[in-house]
């Protein structure tokens, strides 16, 4: 069944929902959203229904895998960064040590352990806080230079970027402002991903849409992105 008008349509497939957005791109895109691994579709302008559900019908196997994976991801969202738990560091799994009784609270990376110390005993959130700002810290240190090999290229003079979280996308470039902002949570996967999503996002200087001059951009600038691509596409957010 299918509702909806114009460039928005919803139908259900096996007894979900599923949006549908129609786009000016040249590919399809299937992404599952968070938090409740809600389908969603973006399909080029004029593609018929029958090919909708012929994608829903060929990517079925990796709905049901991505959909589950979003449930554990929720489970793990809800841990409380005690000692022992892993954590990926650019696609590295590290084994969190926590520690009280420290001079200052700090976050490091020592003898493939992530070492978080406080003064005193600390809460959930306050580690999550202090895991936040390490992530930060250690992502600007990669973003930095990546911008400034990737912007000269393009003709681009000044590019301010920023990092905050992002639920459905890993980063986002604004024409308008200058300026692309890049997932926080970019930091658990490996580096490759990073350089890729600085790149895709400073194209978008130049093209707005994901049409073959987008691409060949990236391409000539990263012959390697689609393997950082398929990664992310993997997970749960978009581009």
């Amino acid at each position: 069944m299918l509702r909806g008008r114009g460039r928005e349509n919803h139908l259900v497939w096996r007894g979900l929902e599923v949006r549908v957005l129609f786009k000016p791109n040249r590919h399809s895109y299937l992404r599952i959203r968070p938090p409740g691994g809600d389908i969603e579709v973006t399909a080029p302008l004029g593609m018929p229904l029958s090919a909708v559900l012929a994608l829903l019908h060929e990517r079925r196997a990796w709905i049901d895998t991505q959909r589950a994976r979003l449930l554990a991801t929720r489970e793990q969202d809800q841990n409380r960064f005690t000692d022992g738990e892993r954590i990926r560091i650019f696609g590295v799994p590290y084994p969190l040590r926590v520690r009280s009784g420290a001079r200052s609270s700090t976050v490091r990376l020592v003898d493939g352990e992530l070492r978080l110390w406080t003064q005193k005993p600390s809460t959930a959130a306050e580690r999550a806080h202090l895991l936040q700002s390490f992530y930060h810290d250690q992502l600007a240190l990669r973003i930095a230079p990546l911008v400034e090999v990737y912007r000269r290229p393009l003709g681009l003079t000044e590019v301010a970027w920023h990092i905050r979280p992002m639920k459905t996308r890993w980063g986002s470039c604004s024409t308008r402002t200058r300026r692309i902002t890049l997932n926080l949570e970019l930091i658990h996967h490996p580096e490759h991903c990073l350089e890729y999503v600085v790149v895709h996002e400073l194209v978008h200087f130049h093209e707005r849409h994901h049409n073959n001059r987008f691409y060949s951009r990236v391409e000539a600038l990263l012959p390697q992105w689609q393997e950082a691509h398929r990664h992310l596409r993997s997970r749960h957010c978009g581009e």
